[in-house]
């Protein structure tokens, strides 16, 4: 299992690096225009557009060129079960994704060097008794904030820039249902 996280923490590496290399500097609002609209430089939702079509309209990659591809840059996420399972959001040149354990990671897309981290102080009793693994399968954007469910019922945001908590609340009773989030927020 840790060679598919491995793979796929390159490939998210490879693709979304190039993508997100746009810099920061020129950072916009992420709201729910700025999602519809879409650009080719960001991927600010889940499946890439409210119109669920996990599709990027880029074509600099294609068959004639994917094999001269090389590895950008690598971040491996630490304590991991069962792999990766998020899809990374790209925003104004940072690459937000996460890892097991709600885990959240900012990262700069060009260089992948770490902008913050973040993880959640769980329950670990709870989450040893949950009917799921402990992975998270994304973030989501918007209003200046990173917002991710966690295995133990909460949802978290946190501020885009800096990865300090703005709010946590508890959604669900976790200790009674034994499930908590894994899905990314919309």
């Amino acid at each position: 299992m840790r060679r598919r996280g491995v793979g796929l923490a390159i490939a998210v590496a490879v693709v979304m690096g190039a993508a997100a290399a746009a810099g920061t500097a020129n950072a916009q609002p992420v709201d729910t225009s700025r999602i519809a609209t879409g650009s080719p430089n960001d991927w600010l939702t889940y499946h890439g557009s409210y119109n669920d079509w996990h599709y990027s309209g880029l074509d600099q990659i294609n068959t004639s060129n994917v094999k001269d591809l090389s590895v950008a840059w690598i971040h491996v996420p630490g304590k991991s079960t069962r792999g990766l399972q998020s899809m990374p959001l790209v925003a104004d040149g940072v690459l937000y994704y996460t890892g097991s354990y709600s885990r959240v990671f900012a990262l700069n897309g060009a260089t992948g060097e770490l902008i913050w981290s973040y993880f959640p102080e769980l329950d670990e009793a709870l989450v040893a008794r949950q009917t799921h693994s402990p992975y998270n399968r994304g973030v989501a954007l918007g209003r200046g904030k990173v917002f991710v469910g966690t295995v133990d019922g909460r949802l978290i945001a946190l501020d885009m820039k800096t990865g300090k908590v703005a709010w946590d609340t508890k959604l669900q009773d976790s200790a009674k249902l034994t499930v908590g989030f894994t899905g990314a927020p919309l």
